[in-house]
């Protein structure tokens, strides 16, 4: 019968001791992921913050088109003439051929409709990058 030495008992030892689990440390509020109905919650109630209030067009996030094929989550209107058109998407999912269709459509009119995926884009594109709004 083989002998370890005390060396090689130590690294067994460590080989078959349970692993700790890996420690995360949690993203800022602004960055983590809280899925595309509560982006749309954040969003509306960033816009009901401002003063003046901005106004939206929001549609249902329950059925996949509730207005016209391919239009956009939020249409925003902000002061200084400012007009925001939004499509909220989770983190791995991608417009759809409609969606695509009218983002083309816009952009040959020269608007944007932008692709947001947390409240950092957002804010991104409303505010500025360095923009500390609420």
């Amino acid at each position: 019968m083989p002998r370890l030495t005390e060396l090689e008992y130590l690294q067994l030892q460590a080989r078959l001791a349970p692993k700790a689990p890996a420690v995360r440390s949690p993203e800022p509020p602004a960055e983590r992921e809280v899925g595309r109905s509560g982006l749309h919650q954040q969003i509306m109630d960033f816009c009901a913050a401002q003063r003046p209030p901005w106004e939206y067009a929001h549609l249902r996030t329950d059925k996949p088109s509730t207005g016209a094929i391919g239009l956009e989550d939020f249409i925003i209107v902000a002061p200084g003439g400012r007009y925001f058109s939004i499509e909220c998407k989770a983190r791995s999912e991608k417009r759809t051929q409609a969606q695509n269709l009218r983002a083309l459509r816009y952009d040959n009119l020269g608007h944007t409709i932008y692709l947001v995926r947390n409240m950092a884009d957002f804010k991104a594109i409303c505010c500025g990058p360095t923009s500390n709004d609420p």
